[in-house]
């Protein structure tokens, strides 16, 4: 249907009272739809259950409580429920399915269990790619809400345990090519698998290194000194591989210049973030947009891996 909102282009919409959600077995479901905005339109809500939104074309940003995260077509977007949640429009195209949930408790599934204490502990959005196809399941619930077919309500239970299974993949203990997670917290150690996935996870907003620990409730000398020993690399090397891998996707999809991606990775200036990007890669950004060769610098990031007779856990003192 037509939407009426001034800045959206369409939408079709299924919303429940949010103190009364749906409940689909073990899913509360909040609200279901499609919406296209216009470009430089914000739509700027406060975020009230979990929401998964898979862009289908177009460009845009996502931002939690100001901290501010890119899409595109074929990603897929996690957020929590707290703070002021915005998602703004780059271009007349940009278009994406969302899905507002919650989960119900005691819920007597182990996948459901771990996937809602991963939900727990999300402070900002995630975003990843659609490698599962979330995104047409999430349309195929639209549709279904829009018939009078036998057997609907059981079909969107299905669903939607479906795609709590395929988020659980998505954004749990797999990484977004869609494969097991290569660093395991019985070969690196519990604190330095958190550090780990909580810096891949926040690529766009990670702190500096002394906030960073204590935002974990680390001791900074400790954590330092573990990460390397366990690694072989720096806490502040490796932050700086994750954030160049990242920006190599970003300048490789061209949708965003060199200037946007230095200011999305939290760099100062661009000088700064193509002094780093050099030191690490071995070519400047523009010219690794020019199509340079790159082979002799680091041409992926992944998490440090431990030798395989390795499985000690340190101590988790702070």
């Amino acid at each position: 249907m037509d939407a009426t909102t001034t800045g959206k282009i369409f939408q079709v919409n299924i919303e429940s009272d949010h103190n009364e959600p749906m409940r689909y077995k073990n899913v509360l479901l909040y609200q279901l739809g499609e919406v296209r905005y216009e470009q430089g339109f914000d739509d700027d809500h406060e975020q009230w259950c979990y929401e998964l939104s898979v862009i289908l074309s177009g460009t845009g940003t996502f931002s939690i409580d100001g901290s501010v995260i890119p899409v595109k077509a074929g990603d897929i977007v996690l957020s929590p429920k707290r703070g002021r949640h915005v998602v703004s429009a780059l271009d007349n195209q940009f278009r994406f399915l969302y899905l507002g949930f919650d989960l119900a408790h005691d819920t007597g599934f182990e996948y459901m269990t771990v996937f809602q204490m991963y939900l727990g502990s999300l402070r900002e959005n995630v975003c990843r790619t659609d490698l599962y196809g979330i995104g047409g399941i999430m349309s195929s619930m639209i549709e279904e809400f829009n018939k009078n077919l036998p057997y609907s309500f059981e079909y969107l239970i299905n669903s939607l345990e479906t795609i709590i299974i395929l988020s659980f993949r998505t954004f749990g203990n797999y990484r977004h090519e869609g494969e097991m997670t290569a660093v395991k917290a019985t070969s690196v150690g519990t604190t330095v698998y958190t550090l780990i996935k909580y810096i891949e996870d926040h690529v766009f907003s990670i702190p500096d290194i002394k906030t960073l620990a204590a935002q974990m409730h680390f001791n900074y000398d400790y954590v330092s000194h573990v990460f390397k020993k366990r690694t072989g690399t720096t806490l502040k090397h490796y932050i700086i591989q994750v954030k160049m891998k990242k920006a190599r996707e970003l300048i490789a999809d061209g949708t965003w210049s060199i200037s946007e991606i230095a200011c999305m990775l939290g760099y100062e200036s661009i000088q700064s973030f193509s002094k780093a990007f050099k030191k690490e890669l071995g070519v400047s950004p523009s010219a690794f947009k020019r199509g340079a060769d790159v082979s002799g610098g680091t041409s992926e990031t992944s998490a440090p891996i431990m030798e395989p007779n390795d499985t000690t856990q340190e101590s988790e003192t702070s």
